[in-house]
């Protein structure tokens, strides 16, 4: 469902995302027969698509979590140049 609504509201309504539909149509049924045949890509499959499904479907939540990860990486090498000058480094004596 998540899919189907991407395609119709996004995809659809551009040339570009339109050529994308049409490829996706031409090639993905004999994609979908290979898969169909074998545990391990179809199992493949779905983990490859979750993920997709989920930042369609939850946009925000990925942003919010990928902003929250980058802040938390700047935060930690601020800290730790700040840390390793020479000024900023206590005396043992």
């Amino acid at each position: 469902k998540v899919l189907r609504e991407f395609r119709d509201k996004s995809l659809l309504s551009n040339t570009p995302g339109k050529a994308f539909v049409n490829l996706y149509y031409k090639y993905s049924p004999p994609a979908a027969e290979y898969i169909s045949h074998s545990e391990g890509l179809r199992v493949a499959t779905r983990v490859i698509l979750t993920p997709i499904v989920y930042i369609i479907k939850y946009p925000f939540i990925i942003l919010l979590f990928f902003a929250t990860t980058f802040m938390t990486f700047v935060s930690i090498r601020k800290f730790n140049t700040y840390r390793t000058k020479p000024e900023n480094l206590g005396s043992d004596t």
